[in-house]
């Protein structure tokens, strides 16, 4: 399941400036308005390659394309960030004796190894086995994972291209809590967040600090 989140920040900056000089028997006065462009915010996030039969018709260790793609649609420079959330269960997977608690996908990305793209980096992860879900809150920084990268009007960002379903020996582990029924369906589950460049200030510094971008994001809802 895809989802679409986006942060819209717009701002509106009026400056008006009148300067009058008063000579004896002549007045001068020059106006000038500057008017500056309403800017917002808008991201989409689409996934080219997700086929929903092959979706359909998961097992284990199968790897299916997913390739979540955020693409700056707005006026304005954006920082980005970006929620993976998967299932947890406890299951036994292929070579193990017992179950363990498990992350039911693992990400690959497109040099065809584990984790997400080239310029994503991981913020924190979250897992919860009350509701079974494993969160990962990641942010787009580039080559340096220390700073938040600038992704620019009309780039897009893929954050990773394939999932690969846990290599489970059995299946039948994968049961809901309250009736012991087997649980047939899964969401692996993206979130996309954006916030325009400007407006990640400190009383006028850039702030560009992927944790502290992300508490003003936060912040704002």
């Amino acid at each position: 399941m895809k989802k679409k989140r986006m942060l819209v920040i717009p701002i509106i900056l009026i400056a008006f400036l009148c300067v009058s000089e008063i000579f004896a028997y002549l007045t001068d006065m020059e106006q000038t308005t500057n008017t500056f462009t309403l800017g917002d915010i808008k991201i989409t996030l689409t996934e080219p390659n997700y086929d929903t039969e092959e979706a359909a018709k998961i097992s284990p260790n199968k790897v299916i394309d997913k390739d979540p793609t955020i693409t700056n649609v707005g006026k304005n420079d954006a920082y980005i960030f970006a929620k993976v959330e998967m299932p947890y269960y406890s299951a036994t997977s292929v070579g193990q004796s017992a179950a363990a608690d498990t992350e039911l996908f693992s990400l690959i990305n497109f040099a065809g190894t584990a984790g997400t793209n080239t310029g994503w980096t991981q913020l924190s992860r979250t897992a919860d086995m009350e509701t079974h879900k494993v969160t990962y809150l990641y942010a787009y920084t580039g080559a340096e994972t220390s700073t938040m990268e600038t992704v620019e009007k009309g780039e897009e960002v893929v954050l990773f291209n394939k999932a690969r379903f846990a290599n489970l020996k059995d299946y039948s582990e994968l049961t809901s809590d309250s009736d012991d029924t087997i649980i047939e369906t899964f969401d692996l589950k993206v979130e996309a967040y954006a916030i325009q460049k400007e407006l990640a200030t400190d009383e006028g510094v850039q702030i560009t600090n992927p944790e502290s971008v992300w508490a003003i994001i936060q912040n704002s809802y």
